[in-house]
């Protein structure tokens, strides 16, 4: 690969040609010019090396003045603020894990391509340029390249992106990462090799560190890539398996809701939840408000020995082997909204159809949850699958 596109890793900035993106921004927003922000003496030095660079690679130019016929505002250094409330948003969707991971089906081996400084090799139109001017302590600048933290930004790239690799079997793009399979060797190479004569024709550069190719497994958006599926980052499941016991409800969920928990729920069985009927919300969200009232000694088990033993020890072969069905025999919780929050232990005996069973309802209250509880809601006396935190399973 290195061979092929040597230069598409040399350092200078990439720019693509003959394309100019706009920014799009309601009709009606007010400019407003700010002040500059100050700056800690101590970090003088840092931000004038970050404008030297930035002019340098033709991602900024000074201006004397501020155009603001056109709507825009001034900001302050790093601060998008003004220009997010007046963008007006862009619809265009970003893909999903499961919808990138159709498009691998069937693939063998996996190369991963990174753009460098993905935004800034979009060149803004001319009027858009005065919607990101900033304001600094050595004057104003203005952006010539798609800056970082506009809101519409990401849509932008996404099209840009899509549309430049439109008909190219076997990849996915997720914004600037970018992943290339097949279903043999031959037709892997003859797709990366497409991939990379359009970003050089384009004018693209790629970050050497962050690209391999003819993998058999890679890490790609938080997930392992292999020609069997899609499996947990081993270290975001250390994050879970090796974290602490929580003390409190409402400082487990905070922490548990984070993005690497957000990375790995999909493998969890008991973290799958719809929002309860009357209230819109999930238990966790309930939790977390003080709506539920509950003992924290019957929604924190055993975390560590659920998700070690019953989620990760085994090998996740496909995404469709995570999404578990409610079998004879399973042990669940089940509550009924219309009485209360009280939640009964009870046990599958009879399946009456795709998502109805009969559960038979014990009276004895359980003092140790047992693993592999879901939670099911009765009131219309059948099993939904619900998606939550663990500890409120």
């Amino acid at each position: 690969m290195t061979a092929v596109a040597c230069h598409m890793f040399a350092p200078e900035l990439g720019k693509l040609k003959g394309v100019e993106v706009d920014l799009d921004i309601d009709e009606g927003a007010s400019p407003r010019f700010l002040k500059a922000r100050p700056v800690p003496f101590a970090l003088r030095k840092r931000l004038d090396e970050e404008l030297d660079r930035l002019l340098a690679n033709d991602i900024i130019e000074p201006v004397q003045y501020l155009n603001i016929e056109l709507g825009g505002s001034t900001s302050s250094w790093s601060k998008r603020r003004r220009i997010n409330q007046a963008a007006r948003s862009d619809t265009y969707p970003i893909p999903r894990v499961e919808e990138l991971f159709a498009r691998l089906a069937n693939g063998k081996q996996f190369s991963k391509l990174d753009l460098s400084h993905a935004y800034h090799q979009l060149v803004l139109s001319e009027k858009s340029r005065e919607l990101v001017t900033i304001n600094t302590h050595r004057g104003l600048f203005r952006y010539k390249r798609l800056p970082f933290g506009v809101s519409t930004a990401p849509s932008v790239f996404q099209r840009t992106m899509e549309s430049l690799l439109a008909g190219i079997p076997g990849v996915a793009v997720y914004l600037d990462d970018l992943l290339i399979t097949g279903e043999s060797t031959e037709e892997h190479l003859k797709n990366l090799k497409r991939v990379l004569d359009v970003l050089r024709e384009a004018g693209l550069r790629l970050k050497k560190d962050k690209c391999a190719s003819l993998k058999d497994e890679v890490d790609y958006l938080g997930h392992t890539y292999t020609a069997k599926g899609l499996h947990p980052m081993e270290d975001r499941v250390e994050a879970i398996t090796k974290a602490p016991e929580p003390t409190n409800v409402k400082g487990a969920l905070r922490k548990m809701s984070g993005p690497v928990h957000t990375r790995v729920s999909r493998f969890l069985l008991s973290y799958r939840t719809t929002p309860q009927a009357t209230t819109k919300q999930s238990p966790a969200e309930l939790l977390m408000n003080r709506k539920l009232r509950i003992h924290i000694t019957s929604v924190l088990p055993d975390v560590n020995a659920t998700v070690e033993k019953k989620q990760f020890a085994q090998k996740i072969a496909h995404t469709t082997h995570a999404l578990r069905e409610f079998n004879v025999g399973d042990d669940v919780l089940v509550r009924n909204y219309a009485r209360g929050n009280q939640w009964l232990p009870g046990k599958i005996t009879d399946r009456t159809g795709p998502v109805s069973h009969v559960v038979n309802v014990s009276s004895e209250a359980m003092s140790t949850p047992k693993s592999s509880f879901l939670i099911i809601d009765r009131a219309e006396t059948r099993l939904r699958e619900r998606r939550c935190c663990p500890y409120t399973r």
